[in-house]
Order: C-alpha cells, then structure tokens, then sequence
C-alpha cells in the first residue's frame, strides 16, 4: 500500500492495494481492511473484529511474497471496529490479517495448553521459561520486539477480563500504556491474559468493541508474576447522542432540566415544618 501524502485524492486507488495485499487465502480471516485519510501525514487502517484471531501485518513489497511482520502497535476500538493510525509516507506498504490460534476461536490460544518444554538439566530463569508468549508461530502476545524483554528485569503481568454479570469477556485488547516495546494479546475463552514486561510500574489498558475502556496501575516485579485485580468493562449504552468536534461542526443542545412540582402539607398539631436549630450540650 502506497501512502502519497495527498492521501484524499487517492483514496479509492488505497482501497483497492489493502485487498490486494491481503496475501494467500489460507492465511486470512476474510475479514477486510479499510483507510481514510486521518489527517495531512496520517491515515487510519480499521477491520472489523472476524471470527479468527487476528493480527495485523505488514511488508514492504510483495515480490517476493514473504517476509510479512506483524504490526508491533496495539491496535484501538473505533466503534465497531479495531485501527490504528500509520504515518503516510512516499514508500510503500503492505498490509494484511493474519489468523493465528485455532480456526473459528477469535481469541488467544491458552498458552498453558502445549507450553514448550524446559531445557533439562539446567536453570531455567523467568525469561526463558516464559519467552513461548510472545516468541514462536504460536505466540499470545502480538509485537515484542526481540531484545525487549531484558532476563534480570523479566515479569509476567496476568488477570482476568469481566462483565457486569461476572462472567469472562473474551476479545478484550491489553496492553501496556505508553509502551508499545511490549506490545499487546487479547484476553482469552476464560478471560484471562498473561503479558510479558519488565519489572517496573505501568498503566495496564484495556480495550473492547462495544464497551468502555478502563486502565489499572500496577507496579511489575523483578523475576516474579503479578496477578491483577479481575477487571469489570461496562457496555456502552446504546442511547446516546452523537457528538461531532471542529470548524463546521453543528450546535448540540443540552436536554432542559424537567421539573416536577412537590406537593407540600401542612404540618401535624404540634410539630413544626421548620427545622430546628442545632442544640449544643
């Protein structure tokens, strides 16, 4: 995908290259990627939440047709979809969804279920132990770039996604805030997650189609896991009024109070409507 800086004008011919890009079938969820422009130098790439779990990956050229790398940026809700912005540039880009996991499971697999095995016959430290998230065809834990994960710093931040009737919400981005070395993972069937970090404190963001972001503060500990407190998102209500921003942009008036007359009755013989002063002892 060619992104020319007057990316208005070029919209369509960008349409056409994102499904052009979208590589071999077996590779692909089928759902479709779209841009708009987002600004002078930027454009906003979205796609709908499919039935796989997908990650978003890009390439420089399509000849030869390899090479693909997934897209280290955790991506955002916009409405009933997931994006995330990209820089227009004069080069050439390529993108695509790829599915990982098992078919027809638009999560994370469970990483405990065929955990590689440790090296026998030697230390294995928290790094190398738990390197099989973000490492590897079979990898939760979507962009870490190698290197990130420093072995004396290594930790695993792990919690579980809800909703309101205490039930697991699968589907849910995490990532760290501020962060993206670290990347991002989805939570899982049960809703858990488990994201690979260095130790020290971060703002943990939680995102979802369809419901309200939230974000925990938690301090990573060194060599060690830290289980967070389990995490309720609330839907967004699906009554609301349409807010647009900026030059042009049409006047919105706030709902008049409603008020309600209260019906008063005289006071009881001997008692008094007034509230009487405060006594001191």
């Amino acid at each position: 995908m060619r992104i020319p800086r007057n990316c208005a004008a070029t919209l369509s011919f960008l349409l056409w290259l994102v499904v052009l890009a979208a590589g071999p079938a077996a590779a692909q969820d089928g759902s479709t990627l779209a841009i708009q422009p987002a600004g002078t130098n930027e454009v906003l790439i979205t796609w709908p939440a499919g039935t796989n779990f997908n990650v978003l990956q890009t390439i420089p050229a399509l000849s030869p047709f390899e090479g693909w790398l997934d897209v280290p940026d955790a991506p955002a809700a916009f409405g009933a979809h997931y994006g995330l912005y990209r820089d227009a540039t004069e080069g050439e880009s390529y993108f695509r969804l790829a599915s990982r996991g098992i078919p027809g499971q638009p999560t994370p697999p469970d990483p405990a279920i065929n955990p590689p095995p440790l090296v026998p016959n030697t230390f294995n430290d928290l790094a190398s132990s738990t390197a099989f998230l973000y490492t590897g065809a079979n990898a939760v834990q979507v962009g870490v770039a190698p290197g990130t994960i420093v072995s004396a710093r290594a930790a695993v931040l792990r919690g579980k996604v809800k909703q309101r009737d205490n039930s697991p919400l699968p589907g849910v981005r995490v990532a760290v805030l501020d962060h993206p070395e670290y990347g991002y993972t989805f939570s899982r069937q049960d809703g858990l997650f488990d994201l690979a970090v260095n130790g020290g404190p971060y703002t943990v963001d939680f995102q979802a189609i369809g419901y309200c972001p939230a974000q925990r503060q938690v301090e990573a500990p060194l060599q060690d896991f830290r289980t967070l407190k389990d995490v309720v998102l609330v839907p967004v209500d699906p009554v609301a009024t349409a807010v647009s921003f900026g030059v042009g942009a049409p006047p919105r008036n706030s709902r008049p109070a409603v008020r309600r007359p209260m019906p008063l009755a005289p006071a009881p013989p001997g008692c008094s409507s007034r509230p009487e002063p405060p006594r001191s002892c």
